[in-house]
């Protein structure tokens, strides 16, 4: 250090000394109780400005789960609506097909019922047409007793 360099230090010092000097004992006693203080309080300005934006995040990240909440009900109350219209019409298209079902065996029993109506009918044919070739087989075996049958040779 040179001699400039030197005055200069008492000279600061000597500013220092004369700032010291006019707080006296009781301002240097609380100048260094002051210190921790303004840590304390340096702490508590720090610690409220970080509770500040912490509060800021937390309420944005509540909005962003309320929406995400509400697109989550829309999108459950959509797949819910669009289930219920899948159902109805699958309840829809099974009662259609068991009416035509029902319809199908409606149809069947009134089919046998027609079919037993033509046997019966068809019997009565028959039977009149077994009778009727019964009493034909009796003119001609009449006939042929006779002597005048076909089977005889003669016309």
């Amino acid at each position: 250090m040179n001699g400039i360099e030197i005055t200069q230090a008492l000279e600061i010092l000597t500013g220092i000394v004369q700032v010291l000097d006019k707080l006296g004992i009781g301002g240097l006693v609380l100048l260094v109780l002051s210190g921790p203080a303004l840590v304390v309080l340096a702490v508590l300005v720090i610690e409220y400005h970080r509770s500040v934006k912490q509060r800021a995040e937390n309420a944005a990240m509540l909005a962003a789960m309320r929406e995400e909440n509400a697109r989550s009900r829309d999108n459950a109350a959509a797949q819910l609506e669009a289930y219920r219209a899948d159902t109805q019409q699958l309840v829809r298209d099974l009662g259609a097909n068991q009416r035509a079902t029902d319809q199908y065996y409606k149809d069947n029993v009134e089919l046998a019922k027609n079919y037993k109506r033509l046997a019966e009918g068809l019997q009565d044919v028959v039977v009149g047409n077994t009778r009727a070739l019964e009493r034909l087989i009796v003119m001609l075996e009449g006939r042929n007793s006779a002597g005048k049958g076909w089977a005889n040779g003669q016309t």
